[in-house]
């Protein structure tokens, strides 16, 4: 998979700049990067993990950096999607925990107001020197997919977090209806995206407001049907892997153990479909059902979920 054409000597130039106030981040494992990562890694604008499991975790607007001299944008959202970043943290730790390995974890940590990296370039930014920002992130999420994919023929997940306050007790999936898991449900089923053992059906048992509904076939919530990188990096594209967005609740996001149910969850997920299991250690790969054997590590969790009321 490739992203278009890109102006890469002012891309390396200007987040050499941004790096020399900022300290170098390590990544997991030294993987071998594009140069745009690396440069965005130091300048602190970029954070990339590298991980052995099926899955990537994208976190586009929890940046809470603004470049000096650079207004806010005019057009577009600017609102930051509080703890996403934090969610997908514990999310990870705790897939570490379960499984003794942890996912692809990519984040922006420049802030939404100056640019929005699950948009098209010409409206993620409005001034010049943000190009960078998002050209390196994706970059970075072109070669976590190319990386999923060598790895783990049999199929790979991309899980786009992102927090919303239409409905504070309420997940949103978006799939465009479907269309970014077209693997997904070409090998499984329909049930892979709105059953029980679906991702929605696995957060619902464990206590999840989720919309749909699982067993609904009620179509998606077209303000959260799916953004730019679902509908980029989806499996109904030539390279891409499976793709969904999870619009998380205000209410949803403030519980701190949301991660750990996040987490156990999306391992029942995986472990329920044959293709997605095949990545996993071989000690995990056992189908499991909806409130499966994992389930009883999170029954404090899901009881703290319950508890909050419904918006």
């Amino acid at each position: 998979m490739t992203l278009p054409s890109a102006s890469r000597r002012l891309a390396l130039q200007w987040l050499a700049l941004l790096a020399t106030t900022h300290g170098p981040r390590a990544l997991a494992s030294g993987v071998d990067l594009p140069a745009e990562v690396t440069a965005a890694i130091g300048a602190d604008t970029l954070l990339v993990e590298s991980g052995t499991l099926p899955l990537l975790l994208c976190v586009p607007h929890d940046g809470d950096r603004e470049l000096p001299g650079i207004p806010a944008r005019v057009n577009g959202t600017r609102v930051r999607d509080q703890h996403t970043l934090a969610l997908s943290e514990r999310t990870a730790r705790r897939l570490e925990q379960l499984t003794g390995a942890r996912p692809w974890r990519i984040a922006c940590r420049v802030s939404r107001r100056q640019v929005d990296v699950n948009r098209p370039e010409a409206e993620a930014f409005e001034h010049p020197a943000l190009r960078p920002v998002w050209l390196a992130y994706h970059q970075a999420v072109v070669h976590a997919v190319d990386a999923l994919r060598t790895a783990h023929p049999g199929g790979a997940l991309l899980l786009d977090i992102h927090g919303q306050g239409y409905s504070s007790n309420t997940m949103f999936r978006g799939t465009r209806n479907g269309r970014t898991v077209t693997s997904l449900v070409a090998r499984h089923g329909r049930s892979a995206l709105d059953g029980p053992d679906s991702l929605g059906g696995q957060l619902a048992s464990r206590g999840v407001g989720v919309a749909p509904a699982p067993g609904s076939d009620a179509r998606e919530e077209q303000r959260y049907v799916g953004g730019y990188t679902v509908a980029t990096y989806g499996s109904h594209r030539p390279g891409g892997i499976d793709a969904i967005q999870l619009e998380f609740g205000t209410q949803q996001r403030a519980n701190p153990e949301l991660g750990d149910v996040l987490a156990a969850a999306t391992l029942a997920f995986l472990r329920a479909m044959p293709g997605l299991a095949s990545g996993l250690p071989g000690e995990m790969r056992g189908v499991q059902r909806a409130a499966g054997a994992d389930a009883s590590d999170s029954k404090a969790s899901n009881a703290r979920l319950r508890s909050i009321p419904p918006a």
